[in-house]
């Protein structure tokens, strides 16, 4: 996706959440990473908490993470909200891997960086 904030992103699911990593290219351009710990709201809506991010090797300052994330969880919702048809009946990170159950629409697919662009259009 061209419009992307990050290219080559990768993403390791941990208990409760996942690590990202990647390019960013909106505002610098530095290598990046973030925990982030994600739970099931409500059926169209997640919790979203970044615990850590980077800039490089430079720690994020915590007074920021705030400011992230009410952004992350704002952006979040209001994309899943634009998607008729998602049912979210659970949501776990566990072992390695996502656990999903509810319903997800045929329109509604991976973007070329993975799931995270759906939320960071």
């Amino acid at each position: 996706m061209s419009d992307s904030p990050f290219q080559n992103t990768q993403v390791k699911m941990t208990e409760g959440g996942v690590e990202v990593a990647g390019q960013l290219n909106m505002y610098v351009k530095s290598p990046a990473y973030a925990k982030i710990m994600i739970k099931r709201a409500g059926t169209k809506s997640v919790s979203i908490n970044v615990i850590s991010t980077k800039l490089g090797v430079f720690n994020v300052p915590k007074k920021y993470l705030q400011q992230i994330n009410d952004r992350v969880n704002k952006k979040a919702n209001e994309r899943i909200a634009e998607m008729p048809g998602l049912y979210n009946a659970q949501l776990d990170y566990r072992d390695g891997h996502d656990v999903f159950k509810g319903a997800v629409p045929a329109e509604v697919k991976s973007t070329a960086s993975g799931w995270i662009d759906l939320l960071l259009k």
